[in-house]
């Protein structure tokens, strides 16, 4: 495949030009309670560059989710309910969506001060670390955006917008994701290593989470990954489906 040199853009026309587009989407019917929410990534590991390719799916209520195991076989499996907020059912995401607000600067201000991201638990032993505000609301945005199935228009623009007016977000065009798909780079410009959310150029829809090491990452006098390695989350294909089992 031909060397594809990504370029620089500017992030607020870009950004405006996503919002433009996304907000004139038709607001999808909401999903069945019974219905499935199926997707089908390519991992790529840093490491080594091992890839390997992953079908699931979740019940729009969360109740149950199902896939195949090491073994090959299909299984169905129930859900326990989760106390928390950090494993939402698509049907309870779209619930919290809804309540955002669809202004750019509220909506950065909504989820800059977001008790919940603020006050998450950390790994055990790790000291607890916050974030600056804006690095917490583009990390928050971004997260946002790969919950495409249950995304409202006018917020998914707001989102974009919102994205637009925070200083350290930067665009880059023809970043090529691990399957050769070229897109747009959405990243943090001070994030190392760089992690790009890569939106699809024409429907702006995240195509890949992906994560380039810019130089060698050493610890302990030892290279843990080294310059040119690209750890991944690519989308195949994602949407709503009847039942588990059935693809997109």
């Amino acid at each position: 495949m031909p060397f594809v040199e990504a370029i620089p853009l500017n992030s607020e026309t870009v950004l405006e030009r996503a919002a433009e587009a996304v907000e004139k989407r038709p607001v999808a019917p909401e999903p069945r309670p019974d219905q499935w929410q199926y997707t089908k990534t390519l991992n790529v590991q840093p490491a080594d560059g091992r890839t390997t390719t992953d079908e699931s799916w979740l019940r729009y209520d969360g109740k149950q989710s199902a896939g195949w195991d090491m073994e090959g076989n299909f299984r169905v499996r129930d859900v326990p309910p989760d106390p928390g907020d950090d494993d939402l059912s698509p049907q309870a995401y779209r619930k919290k969506l809804l309540k955002l607000p669809t202004d750019p600067d509220e909506l950065i201000a909504h989820v800059a001060g977001d008790r919940h991201w603020i006050d998450k638990p950390r790994e055990e032993g790790v000291p607890k670390v916050v974030a600056p505000a804006d690095v917490r609301a583009y990390g928050i945005l971004a997260l946002y955006l790969k919950q495409q199935a249950v995304m409202p228009p006018k917020l998914e623009a707001a989102i974009f917008r919102a994205l637009a007016r925070i200083s350290g977000v930067r665009i880059e065009q023809n970043v090529k994701d691990a399957t050769g798909r070229t897109g747009l780079g959405l990243y943090w410009s001070t994030q190392s290593p760089r992690r790009y959310l890569i939106l699809d150029p024409r429907t702006y829809r995240v195509m890949a989470d992906q994560t380039v090491w810019l130089q060698d990452e050493v610890h302990d006098g030892r290279v843990i990954f080294e310059k040119g390695a690209v750890g991944a989350n690519v989308v195949l294909a994602t949407g709503i489906v009847d039942r588990a089992g059935l693809a997109r």
